[in-house]
């Protein structure tokens, strides 16, 4: 995915999996009830310069990595529990990722060796590991809950 959207057509479940298993760029994966999930080796990466928001109130489960990289922006801004147990959400060099009203259960939050920002706004995260070295900015109307695994800083 370059530039678009992908919402729900007839229920149907987006799957990133295995090695080819990426959706990147800018635009929504979301609106409605779509369902969306990540495996293991799965990707969604905002990847160019804007913004790449997932929302709306379907089911999100990341096992693989949500990323923002090369100078792109991933917003999270999910009504629903979003559910990263095994999953990683990484912001990299340059680049930023939005957790916005976002309640986040499981998985890691990385920014680690870069200039990249985690910024959680409104959101809660709850049995959350923070990976050696990262940075999470915690701005208004943040929570925490559950076991928050912090290895790097929250502020």
């Amino acid at each position: 995915m370059r530039r678009g959207a992908l919402h729900k057509g007839h229920g149907r479940l987006v799957h990133a999996k295995g090695a080819n298993g990426t959706l990147r760029g800018t635009g929504q994966i979301g609106f409605s009830a779509l369902n969306v999930s990540t495996a293991a080796a799965g990707v969604i990466d905002a990847n160019t310069p804007g913004n790449l928001i997932l929302n709306g109130s379907g089911v999100f489960t990341n096992q693989g990595l949500y990323r923002a990289s090369a100078g792109g922006t991933l917003t999270l801004n999910l009504p629903a529990e979003m559910l990263n147990t095994g999953g990683v959400i990484r912001s990299e060099s340059g680049s930023l990722v939005n957790i916005q009203n976002t309640p986040i259960f499981g998985g890691t939050l990385d920014n680690a060796n870069s200039d990249g920002a985690i910024r959680l706004a409104g959101g809660t995260l709850r049995d959350v590991a923070i990976s050696p070295g990262s940075t999470v900015a915690s701005l208004s109307n943040a929570k925490l809950s559950g076991i928050i695994t912090n290895q790097g800083t929250i502020t």
